[in-house]
């Protein structure tokens, strides 16, 4: 797990995995931690809607 800043204004999504579906709602500023391997977690850096955050807590988890 890696923390990420949200760029989007607003960004919804669920990751699928292990543990079932984990939903999330975001909004610009919020840092969060995501599985750096998952393929929507790389789809949201390569459309810049997050960055990889420095040292900092995350503020949202999961919805």
């Amino acid at each position: 797990m890696k923390a990420y800043e949200v760029l989007a204004p607003v960004l919804v999504f669920g990751l699928h995995g292990g543990n079932g579906t984990q939903d999330y709602t975001l909004k610009r500023g919020d840092i969060v931690e995501l599985p750096e391997e998952h393929v929507a977690v790389r789809a949201m850096l390569a459309r810049k809607q997050i960055r990889a955050a420095e040292a900092a807590k995350p503020t949202k988890s999961k919805k």
